[in-house]
This record gives structure tokens, sequence and C-alpha cells, in this order.
């Protein structure tokens, strides 16, 4: 079934890009909970969970262009 998610991705781009979006959101919100239940306010705890994740955006383009990497969908950029 891994053609079906290739095609899938090539049909709909926007896709696996809110998907990468929401998966990475959801880990600096797990990550700013966790700093909330260490003892900081919800401001501070919100800060350093974005300060120690880093640029979302790159995180966001550096794991598509893995994503495509690891599937073989740079091969079809040589041709």
């Amino acid at each position: 079934m891994a053609w079906y998610h290739r095609l899938s991705n090539v049909l709909r781009p926007g896709r696996l890009q809110r998907d990468l979006e929401r998966e990475l959101s959801f880990h600096v919100t797990e990550r700013m909970e966790e700093l909330q239940e260490s003892g900081l306010d919800r401001a501070e705890a919100a800060r350093m969970a974005r300060l120690q994740f880093g640029n979302f955006t790159g995180q966001v383009e550096r794991t598509r262009d893995m994503d495509i990497n690891a599937r073989g969908w740079n091969r079809w950029s040589e041709i």
C-alpha cells in the first residue's frame, strides 16, 4: 500500500504539509506540558518548548525532505 500513500502525497501535497505540522505541534505541546508539570507557568513553558524545539518551519521542511527521500521520491527529480 506504500504506492497509494506516495500517489496521495503527489496528488495532494498540502496534506503531507498539514500532517507534518500537526505532528510537530503535538510534540511541542507535549514538551510544554512536561515543563508545566515541572513547575513553569504556561507562558514560560510554551516559550521554553518552542526554544528547545527550534525553528518550527525548518523542522517541518527537514522532516518532509526526510520523508520524501525515505520513500524514494528523490529518484523522480533525477529523471
